[in-house]
C-alpha cells in the first residue's frame, strides 16, 4: 500500500512539474526602437583645406528611412537626403535639382563603402557608445579626403515622425556626381 501511495505520489509530482512552466532569465539586449529623431544635429566636414559645419535634422524609421535635412540659414532647409535600401535621393533646394542613386554607385566612389545599416546606425545615433554624443568618420574618393563628424545634441526615440512627400515634379534631374560636385565647390 505503501508502495502504491509513493508510486501515484511521484506520478502526480512528475505531472505537475511537467505542467509548470519555467521561469527563464531574462536577456539583456539592445532595445528595439521603431524611429529616432535629432534635431539641430552640427556637422562638420573637414578636408585638408577648409572646414563647413552646418545644422541639419535628422529622422529615421528603422527599416525602412533615413532622412538628412540639411539647414544651414534660419531653418530653411536647403538640401535633403532620404535614403532607403532600395535608393538614395539628393535633394538640391536651392538650384532646384535632385539625384536619384544607388549604394552601388556611392561606394564606387566613396572609401570606407557605407551601408544601408551603416547610416541607419549614424543618422539615429545608435552607433555612439553610451555617454557620447559626437562621431566621427573618414572618408575619401578619388580627389578628396575628409572628416565628417556629427553631434547629436539629444537623441528622441520611438517618437512619432511626420515625414512628408518630396514635391521634385518641378526639379531638375542631374546625376549624382554633378550634384556632388556643385554642392561640394
Amino acid at each position: 500500500m505503501k508502495t502504491r501511495y509513493l508510486i501515484y505520489s511521484a506520478i502526480l509530482i512528475g505531472l505537475f512539474a511537467s505542467c509548470a512552466t519555467k521561469r527563464q532569465l531574462p536577456v539583456s539586449s539592445v532595445p528595439e526602437h521603431t524611429t529616432a529623431e535629432v534635431k539641430r544635429a552640427m556637422v562638420k566636414v573637414t578636408t585638408a583645406t577648409q572646414q563647413t559645419t552646418v545644422g541639419c535634422n535628422l529622422q529615421t524609421v528603422f527599416d525602412s528611412v533615413c532622412i538628412v535635412s540639411v539647414q544651414p540659414v534660419t531653418g530653411m532647409e536647403m538640401f535633403a537626403m532620404h535614403v532607403t535600401k532600395d535608393q538614395i535621393l539628393v535633394i538640391d533646394r536651392l538650384h532646384r535639382r535632385y539625384a536619384i542613386t544607388h549604394f552601388e554607385t556611392i561606394n564606387s566612389f566613396l572609401q570606407p563603402a557605407i551601408s544601408f545599416e551603416e547610416l541607419e546606425q549614424i543618422v539615429s545615433g545608435t552607433i555612439l557608445p553610451e555617454g557620447i554624443m559626437s562621431y566621427t568618420r573618414h572618408f575619401s574618393t578619388k580627389k578628396r579626403e575628409a572628416d565628417l563628424t556629427i553631434t547629436y545634441p539629444s537623441i528622441i526615440y520611438d517618437h512619432p515622425l511626420t515625414l512628408r512627400p518630396q514635391k521634385i515634379q518641378s526639379y531638375q534631374q542631374v546625376d549624382i556626381q554633378t550634384l556632388l560636385k556643385s554642392l561640394l565647390k
